[in-house]
Order: C-alpha cells, then sequence, then structure tokens
C-alpha cells in the first residue's frame, strides 16, 4: 500500500492560497492570512529544504535579507505598541539576538535563516496579536495592528512567552500579506 501520486501538491496549494488570499475579503482577513502562512511561508521553506519532488533553485533563500528590495522595509524601523495592561511602547520591527546564527547583526540575515525561524515560531505557535489601542472594536483589521512572531532555541519551552528568544519579528497587515505572496512565488517561479 503506499501513497497518492500528487506530485504538484505544494505548487496547487501555493497558487490555491493565493488566490483565496486575494479574493477573500471579510471581517477576518487578518485570521484568514495568519492561516494561510502553512501554505504561504512554511510549506516553500520545508520543500527547500529538503529537495521534495522536484529541482528547486533556492538561490533567492541565499539573499540577504536587507539586500532584498521588495522586503526589506517591512524589517526596518521600529512600531509603536500597546501591551495587555495598555501601556504604548516603540520597539523594532526585527530584533535578533547578538548571539543568533553567528552573525553580526540583521545586515546579514538571510532570506533563508528568516524564514526558517518563522516557520518555527508559526509551527510552535509562537504568535501574538499587535494591537491598536482601540476599546470595543468589532472588526478585527481595526483591532489589530500586526502580529509579532518569535523563535526561541531548541532548549527552551516554546511555549513560553519569554525573553529568551533568537529572533523576533513584527509584521503589520499589508507587509505580512504582501512578504508571505513574495516568498511564495519566489518558490513557484524557481521550482520545476
Amino acid at each position: 500500500m503506499g501513497y497518492p501520486k500528487i506530485e504538484i501538491f505544494d505548487k496547487l496549494l501555493i497558487e490555491r492560497t493565493i488566490q483565496n488570499l486575494d479574493h477573500y475579503s471579510g471581517n477576518f482577513e487578518f485570521t484568514h492570512l495568519i492561516n494561510s502562512l502553512l501554505a504561504l511561508i512554511v510549506l516553500p521553506h520545508e520543500y527547500c529544504k529538503r529537495g521534495h519532488l522536484r529541482l528547486i533553485n533556492d538561490s533567492f533563500l541565499k539573499k540577504k535579507v536587507f539586500e532584498i528590495e521588495e522586503i526589506r522595509n517591512f524589517f526596518l524601523g521600529r512600531v509603536e505598541l500597546t501591551n495587555e495592561n495598555d501601556i504604548n511602547y516603540s520597539q523594532k520591527c526585527l530584533i535578533l539576538k547578538s548571539n543568533t546564527f553567528n552573525i553580526k547583526n540583521e545586515n546579514e540575515l538571510l532570506l533563508d535563516e528568516l524564514l526558517g525561524r518563522l516557520r518555527n515560531g508559526i509551527a510552535h505557535y509562537n504568535i501574538r496579536p499587535a494591537r491598536y489601542n482601540l476599546t470595543g472594536s468589532q472588526h478585527e483589521n481595526s483591532y489589530w495592528k500586526g502580529i509579532i512572531i518569535r523563535n526561541y532555541p531548541e532548549n527552551e519551552d516554546g511555549l513560553k512567552w519569554n525573553d529568551k528568544f533568537t529572533i523576533e519579528v513584527y509584521l503589520q497587515y499589508e507587509d505580512l500579506k504582501k512578504f508571505s505572496k513574495y516568498v511564495a512565488k519566489k518558490y513557484l517561479d524557481n521550482c520545476e
């Protein structure tokens, strides 16, 4: 007994997820986008790492994040957030601990390294919504400003939201959508 042969499952799932994302509109766009990260970020990362089914030109993964014009601005600068105690604070959009990946600073971070850590954060549910300071909003996109994804070292309990993370990324809705679609489309363009 074997498995059904679906040679282009990865490509079809990514293409359909992009179509769903492009055509869905409603009160839960952000939820839909977060649910779509499995096909848009996790699947391309896993298939590139494991060489599933086809040859993949993964040279796009070896580029430094801040040298990729289409996505670098998503990770630059600072963001104003509100914590669970309604206290406003400011932080960088990309926080990389100094000992992470044995690199000196964010400018050396490769797309492959970033995707691997985002994949871990998504898979281990190290995602937190960042919110506007709004009371009583019924529309999630007017309430959720973005998401924060963290990656923890292998020996840490990833279910604990603590300061022992190796990388933290803040992405607002539109940037997360564009970044995810960029990764997915690059994967589709580079696999046979």
